[in-house]
Protein backbone atom coordinates (compact mmCIF):
# COMPACT_ATOMS: atom_id res chain seq x y z
CA UNK A 1 0.00 0.00 0.00
CA UNK A 2 1.38 3.43 -0.92
CA UNK A 3 1.69 6.32 1.53
CA UNK A 4 -1.26 8.14 -0.05
CA UNK A 5 -3.39 5.02 0.25
CA UNK A 6 -2.48 4.64 3.92
CA UNK A 7 -3.44 8.23 4.61
CA UNK A 8 -6.74 7.82 2.74
CA UNK A 9 -7.53 4.79 4.88
CA UNK A 10 -6.58 6.77 7.97
CA UNK A 11 -9.11 9.46 7.10
CA UNK A 12 -11.87 6.91 7.57
CA UNK A 13 -10.44 4.96 10.47
CA UNK A 14 -8.54 7.77 12.18
CA UNK A 15 -5.24 5.90 11.87
CA UNK A 16 -2.85 8.84 12.06
CA UNK A 17 -0.51 9.77 9.20
CA UNK A 18 0.73 12.89 11.02
CA UNK A 19 3.53 13.24 13.53
CA UNK A 20 2.45 13.06 17.16
CA UNK A 21 4.03 13.80 20.47
CA UNK A 22 5.04 10.76 22.48
CA UNK A 23 2.54 8.82 24.56
CA UNK A 24 1.89 10.55 27.91
CA UNK A 25 4.27 9.73 30.77
CA UNK A 26 2.01 11.25 33.43
CA UNK A 27 -1.76 11.69 33.70
CA UNK A 28 -3.13 14.50 31.52
CA UNK A 29 -4.20 17.62 33.40
CA UNK A 30 -7.53 17.55 31.55
CA UNK A 31 -9.60 14.90 29.84
CA UNK A 32 -12.38 15.93 27.48
CA UNK A 33 -15.09 13.30 27.15
CA UNK A 34 -17.40 13.12 24.13
CA UNK A 35 -20.17 10.62 24.85
CA UNK A 36 -22.58 9.57 22.10
CA UNK A 37 -25.60 7.29 22.39
CA UNK A 38 -25.93 4.51 19.85
CA UNK A 39 -23.45 3.67 17.11
CA UNK A 40 -20.15 5.53 16.73
CA UNK A 41 -20.51 8.98 15.19
CA UNK A 42 -18.14 8.46 12.25
CA UNK A 43 -18.28 12.08 11.01
CA UNK A 44 -17.26 13.17 14.49
CA UNK A 45 -14.35 10.72 14.51
CA UNK A 46 -13.31 11.77 11.01
CA UNK A 47 -13.17 15.43 12.05
CA UNK A 48 -10.00 14.72 14.03
CA UNK A 49 -8.30 13.27 10.96
CA UNK A 50 -9.04 16.42 8.94
CA UNK A 51 -8.20 18.90 11.71
CA UNK A 52 -4.41 18.64 11.35
CA UNK A 53 -3.92 18.21 15.08
CA UNK A 54 -1.59 16.10 17.20
CA UNK A 55 -4.02 15.62 20.07
CA UNK A 56 -4.27 12.08 21.43
CA UNK A 57 -7.84 10.75 21.28
CA UNK A 58 -8.95 7.35 22.56
CA UNK A 59 -12.07 5.85 21.00
CA UNK A 60 -14.13 3.27 22.87
CA UNK A 61 -17.55 1.60 22.82
CA UNK A 62 -19.61 0.27 25.69
CA UNK A 63 -19.91 -3.45 26.46
CA UNK A 64 -22.50 -2.98 29.21
CA UNK A 65 -25.52 -0.78 29.73
CA UNK A 66 -26.88 1.45 26.98
CA UNK A 67 -25.02 1.25 23.68
CA UNK A 68 -22.61 4.19 23.62
CA UNK A 69 -19.43 5.40 21.96
CA UNK A 70 -16.86 7.57 23.69
CA UNK A 71 -14.00 9.79 22.59
CA UNK A 72 -11.52 10.76 25.30
CA UNK A 73 -9.12 13.59 24.47
CA UNK A 74 -5.90 14.06 26.44
CA UNK A 75 -4.94 17.68 27.17
CA UNK A 76 -2.39 19.52 29.31
CA UNK A 77 -4.19 22.89 29.41
CA UNK A 78 -7.32 24.80 28.46
CA UNK A 79 -5.17 26.44 25.81
CA UNK A 80 -4.73 23.04 24.17
CA UNK A 81 -8.50 22.49 24.30
CA UNK A 82 -9.01 25.89 22.66
CA UNK A 83 -6.49 25.13 19.91
CA UNK A 84 -8.31 21.90 19.11
CA UNK A 85 -11.74 23.53 19.31
CA UNK A 86 -10.73 26.10 16.72
CA UNK A 87 -9.58 23.37 14.34
CA UNK A 88 -12.54 21.02 14.77
CA UNK A 89 -15.92 21.54 13.18
CA UNK A 90 -18.00 19.86 15.86
CA UNK A 91 -21.50 19.19 14.58
CA UNK A 92 -22.51 16.48 17.00
CA UNK A 93 -25.14 15.45 19.52
CA UNK A 94 -22.42 14.08 21.82
CA UNK A 95 -22.41 15.04 25.48
CA UNK A 96 -19.12 16.95 25.89
CA UNK A 97 -17.52 17.27 29.33
CA UNK A 98 -14.14 18.41 30.66
CA UNK A 99 -12.48 16.78 33.66
CA UNK A 100 -9.62 18.10 35.85
CA UNK A 101 -7.08 15.59 37.16
CA UNK A 102 -7.01 15.04 40.94
CA UNK A 103 -3.74 13.32 41.86
CA UNK A 104 -4.59 13.04 45.57
CA UNK A 105 -7.73 11.01 44.79
CA UNK A 106 -6.10 8.73 42.22
CA UNK A 107 -4.67 5.26 42.82
CA UNK A 108 -1.18 4.52 41.46
CA UNK A 109 -1.78 7.09 38.68
CA UNK A 110 1.75 6.82 37.23
CA UNK A 111 1.04 3.16 36.52
CA UNK A 112 -2.46 3.98 35.26
CA UNK A 113 -1.18 6.32 32.55
CA UNK A 114 1.37 3.73 31.45
CA UNK A 115 -1.47 1.22 31.19
CA UNK A 116 -3.24 3.47 28.68
CA UNK A 117 -0.93 2.23 25.93
CA UNK A 118 -1.79 -1.38 26.78
CA UNK A 119 -5.45 -0.88 27.63
CA UNK A 120 -7.98 -3.08 25.90
CA UNK A 121 -10.82 -1.88 28.15
CA UNK A 122 -11.61 1.13 30.31
CA UNK A 123 -13.57 0.91 33.54
CA UNK A 124 -15.30 4.22 34.28
CA UNK A 125 -16.97 5.01 37.60
CA UNK A 126 -19.01 8.21 37.59
CA UNK A 127 -20.03 9.74 40.92
CA UNK A 128 -22.47 12.56 41.65
CA UNK A 129 -22.20 14.03 45.13
CA UNK A 130 -24.31 16.48 47.10
CA UNK A 131 -23.37 20.17 46.93
CA UNK A 132 -20.81 21.14 49.56
CA UNK A 133 -19.69 17.57 50.29
CA UNK A 134 -16.57 17.40 48.12
CA UNK A 135 -14.24 17.13 51.12
CA UNK A 136 -16.31 14.27 52.54
CA UNK A 137 -16.26 12.58 49.16
CA UNK A 138 -12.47 12.91 49.15
CA UNK A 139 -12.41 11.06 52.48
CA UNK A 140 -14.56 8.35 50.92
CA UNK A 141 -12.22 7.93 47.95
CA UNK A 142 -9.20 7.83 50.25
CA UNK A 143 -10.89 5.02 52.18
CA UNK A 144 -11.50 3.26 48.86
CA UNK A 145 -7.83 3.68 47.98
CA UNK A 146 -6.82 2.24 51.35
CA UNK A 147 -9.01 -0.80 50.63
CA UNK A 148 -7.21 -1.22 47.30
CA UNK A 149 -3.86 -1.16 49.10
CA UNK A 150 -5.07 -3.63 51.71
CA UNK A 151 -5.98 -6.06 48.91
CA UNK A 152 -2.77 -5.18 47.02
CA UNK A 153 -5.02 -4.60 44.04
CA UNK A 154 -3.27 -4.16 40.73
CA UNK A 155 -5.90 -1.91 39.17
CA UNK A 156 -4.52 1.64 39.01
CA UNK A 157 -6.84 4.50 38.18
CA UNK A 158 -6.98 8.25 37.60
CA UNK A 159 -9.64 10.49 39.15
CA UNK A 160 -11.07 13.55 37.40
CA UNK A 161 -13.57 16.16 38.62
CA UNK A 162 -15.83 17.39 35.84
CA UNK A 163 -15.43 21.16 35.65
CA UNK A 164 -17.54 21.79 32.54
CA UNK A 165 -20.52 20.12 30.91
CA UNK A 166 -21.86 18.40 34.03
CA UNK A 167 -23.48 19.34 37.35
CA UNK A 168 -21.10 20.41 40.10
CA UNK A 169 -19.88 17.51 42.20
CA UNK A 170 -19.44 15.03 39.33
CA UNK A 171 -16.34 12.84 39.34
CA UNK A 172 -15.05 10.27 36.84
CA UNK A 173 -12.61 7.54 37.87
CA UNK A 174 -10.79 6.03 34.88
CA UNK A 175 -9.15 2.61 35.23
CA UNK A 176 -7.30 1.37 32.11
CA UNK A 177 -7.56 -2.43 31.95
CA UNK A 178 -5.17 -4.57 29.93
CA UNK A 179 -7.76 -7.34 30.31
CA UNK A 180 -11.09 -7.81 32.06
CA UNK A 181 -9.31 -10.59 33.96
CA UNK A 182 -7.78 -7.83 36.07
CA UNK A 183 -11.19 -7.64 37.75
CA UNK A 184 -11.45 -11.43 38.15
CA UNK A 185 -8.07 -11.64 39.84
CA UNK A 186 -9.11 -9.28 42.60
CA UNK A 187 -12.27 -11.24 43.34
CA UNK A 188 -10.46 -14.56 43.37
CA UNK A 189 -7.82 -13.29 45.79
CA UNK A 190 -10.28 -11.81 48.26
CA UNK A 191 -13.87 -13.10 48.58
CA UNK A 192 -14.84 -9.82 50.26
CA UNK A 193 -13.31 -7.83 47.43
CA UNK A 194 -16.52 -6.54 45.91
CA UNK A 195 -17.82 -5.33 49.26
CA UNK A 196 -14.54 -3.92 50.59
CA UNK A 197 -13.97 -1.69 47.58
CA UNK A 198 -17.35 0.00 47.62
CA UNK A 199 -18.23 3.12 49.50
CA UNK A 200 -20.57 1.03 51.65
CA UNK A 201 -17.93 -1.04 53.46
CA UNK A 202 -17.85 -0.34 57.19
CA UNK A 203 -20.13 1.86 59.28
CA UNK A 204 -18.01 4.98 58.82
CA UNK A 205 -17.90 4.61 55.05
CA UNK A 206 -21.61 3.83 54.87
CA UNK A 207 -22.31 7.11 56.65
CA UNK A 208 -19.93 8.95 54.31
CA UNK A 209 -21.72 7.44 51.33
CA UNK A 210 -25.13 8.38 52.71
CA UNK A 211 -23.99 11.92 53.43
CA UNK A 212 -22.32 12.52 50.06
CA UNK A 213 -23.16 10.25 47.12
CA UNK A 214 -26.23 11.01 45.01
CA UNK A 215 -25.52 8.41 42.32
CA UNK A 216 -22.81 6.08 41.07
CA UNK A 217 -22.61 4.74 37.52
CA UNK A 218 -20.24 1.98 36.40
CA UNK A 219 -19.43 1.58 32.70
CA UNK A 220 -17.03 -0.76 30.93
CA UNK A 221 -15.75 0.36 27.53
CA UNK A 222 -13.84 -1.60 24.91
CA UNK A 223 -10.97 0.45 23.50
CA UNK A 224 -11.23 0.72 19.71
CA UNK A 225 -7.82 1.45 18.12
CA UNK A 226 -9.43 2.07 14.71
CA UNK A 227 -11.60 4.79 16.27
CA UNK A 228 -8.66 6.39 18.08
CA UNK A 229 -6.11 8.98 17.02
CA UNK A 230 -2.78 8.22 18.64
CA UNK A 231 0.95 8.11 17.78
CA UNK A 232 1.86 5.29 15.41
CA UNK A 233 3.78 3.49 18.18
CA UNK A 234 1.26 4.27 20.94
CA UNK A 235 -0.19 0.80 21.43
CA UNK A 236 2.02 -1.57 23.40
CA UNK A 237 1.53 -5.35 23.03
CA UNK A 238 -0.71 -6.89 25.69
CA UNK A 239 1.02 -8.74 28.53
CA UNK A 240 1.60 -12.45 27.96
Amino acid sequence: MTTSQRCAAGLLLLIPCLAFAQAPSEPPVYLRFLRTLGRPDLPLFQSYATADTSVIVLGATSISGTRESWLIELHDSYGAIEDLDQKLNLDTDALIQVGLYLPNLSYRPDQAVRNLTRARYLSLTIYRVLPGTDSLFADLIRARRAAFDAANLDRPEMTYRLVSGAPSGTYVIVAPLTSLRMMDNGQARNPAYAESLTEGAGAANRKLATDTVVSRENTILRVQPTLSRVPADFWAPPPQ
